[in-house]
């Protein structure tokens, strides 16, 4: 007699361990699966006799009985002043306690070595500075005023992070100095800083990928320098450039140069430049005529405390013949004063 032979699918495997294999129609495949299990019939519970259930029913109206009275009772103590209600001052100062502290979780350090702080928080970082990348690798950061060792550092911390976020590669070493603008240069040094962040940067810089090193020079000058000051009503440097402009003569590309200029050096308040000449206010008249004659009446001239140098070289040296009318310029801004 032939044995049928099963339809494919899920049948109790042929070697009576207790799962399914798979038949696919000619042969037992290797594929298994375990058997479920199967429930049993559920089993009625025992109908409850008609005695119990009424002695049950009976036993759960006592309980709610003795509730009831154990309620009454409490309130009657609590309106006749008996029992341990908390009375109105208790319950101010209850509610006026501050609530429990939060348990701190404990935190594990790791026992790596130590590395450098982390980033200063948004709202701890110094934002009043401009950023500069005067070539690969080197930054410039300019500030324009005095700022404490910490403010400094955070300026620092703020563009190694925003480099390590976008840049992703290099080291950079960071100078940071006083100066008014992007394009100010020549600015006392305020501090110097590098960062790395691959072995590219690591090599460049001396330091390990994703350190960094931050000094604030110690003696640091003032930002901006503590230069001369100048009585109110003053013709300034600014003026006397206006004083070219209406005069139709050439002031190409104004710059104010106070501090780069070195005016903490030569006692002047002010330094404004353009590619054809720069003006210098001085405090002083002794100070602005000494300038001039240091340097020469061929390149300087003169007027109060003002004193023009003109500029025969750069991308837009001076007109010789246009010297006598800056001259006059000056004279005439100076006598409207």
């Amino acid at each position: 007699m032939t044995t049928p032979t099963p339809p494919p699918g899920w049948h109790p495997d042929p070697e009576g361990i207790p799962r399914l294999r798979w038949w696919d129609g000619t042969q037992w495949t290797s594929a298994t699966k375990p058997r479920a299990l199967q429930e049993g019939p559920k089993t009625p519970p025992p109908p409850i006799d008609p005695a119990t259930r009424k002695r049950n029913n009976l036993i759960a109206v006592g309980l709610i009985g003795i509730v009831v009275l154990g309620l009454g009772a409490w309130q009657i103590l609590n309106t006749h002043g008996g029992g341990n209600a908390p009375t109105a001052t208790e319950t101010a100062a209850i509610a006026s306690s501050p609530p429990a502290a939060p348990r701190a979780s404990a935190t594990t350090t790791s026992a790596a070595a130590p590395t450098s702080p982390a980033v200063s928080t948004a709202d701890d970082v110094m934002r009043d500075f401009w950023l500069r990348v005067d070539r690969e690798g080197y930054l410039t950061i300019n500030v324009n005023r005095t700022y404490t060792d910490t403010e400094l550092e955070s300026a620092f911390l703020e563009v190694r992070r925003t480099y390590t976020t976008t840049k992703k590669t290099g080291g950079w070493h960071v100078f940071i100095d006083c100066g008014d603008g992007q394009r100010a240069v020549g600015g006392a040094r305020q501090a110097n800083g590098k960062f790395a962040l691959d072995s590219l940067g690591a090599a460049r810089t001396g330091l390990a990928v994703g350190q960094y090193e931050f000094e604030p020079l110690p003696n640091r000058k003032a930002c901006p320098p503590d230069l001369p000051t100048i009585a109110i009503g003053t013709v300034t440097a600014h003026d006397v450039i206006d004083a070219f402009v209406a005069a139709g003569l050439p002031a190409t590309n104004r710059q104010d140069r106070t501090i780069s200029a070195g005016c903490e050096d030569l006692q002047c308040a002010q330094m404004i430049a353009v590619d054809e000449v720069s003006v210098y206010l001085f405090s002083d008249v002794a100070q602005a005529a000494h300038y001039a004659e240091v340097f020469g009446t061929d390149k300087v001239y003169q007027n109060g405390l003002l004193a023009i140098r003109y500029k025969r070289d750069g991308k837009h040296p001076i007109d010789e013949t246009l010297i006598p009318r800056y001259n006059a310029a000056l004279d005439a801004v100076v006598g409207v004063r």
